[in-house]
């Protein structure tokens, strides 16, 4: 079955994609949601039309049913994407898919590892705050040898 708006964002101009997708953001149907995954799985798509996908993702109530697909795309994009921008926002979309494990540990990778970026890792960190609090717990702890995740993770914990 074909995607009636990826036929339509096809036939735009690079710079036409950010309005499209902000109009189909505001669309009342489901098929938005595997729109919004074609876009950020198509590697070779405008790279704003896929930081706006991705915003969206990371914000809105998405149906379970759309969520396992959108996890699998974010997963590989924050695995194998080369495009800075693209993978930090889908870095932070992780916040909205707190009950996928891979994508969990994926965080947890970001934010411990000390060679990774400091947006991407404030922003996995984001993502692991908004875990219930026992799991959320034990990844903040053993960040609390790290020298520059140390305040932040501490602020959190004091938060509990």
């Amino acid at each position: 079955m074909k995607n009636i708006f990826i036929e339509k964002l096809n036939q735009l101009d690079d710079d036409q994609k950010y309005d499209f997708i902000r109009e189909v953001e505001f669309e009342e149907t489901d098929e938005k949601w595997d729109f919004f995954n074609i876009i950020i799985a198509n590697e070779a798509e405008y790279d704003l039309a896929r930081i706006e996908a991705l915003k969206i993702i990371a914000i809105y109530d998405i149906p379970n049913d759309k969520k396992p697909k959108i996890a699998q795309s974010l997963e590989h994009i924050i695995t194998n994407e080369e495009d800075y921008l693209v993978r930090n926002y889908a870095i932070m979309a992780l916040r909205n898919f707190i009950e996928y494990p891979t994508l969990i540990k994926l965080a947890k990778t970001i934010v411990s590892d000390s060679n990774e970026d400091e947006n991407c890792r404030h922003n996995a960190l984001s993502a692991i705050e908004k875990m219930p609090n026992e799991a959320k717990k034990e990844i903040l702890t053993s960040l609390l040898t790290d020298k520059y995740m140390k305040p932040y993770v501490q602020q959190i914990l004091d938060e509990m």
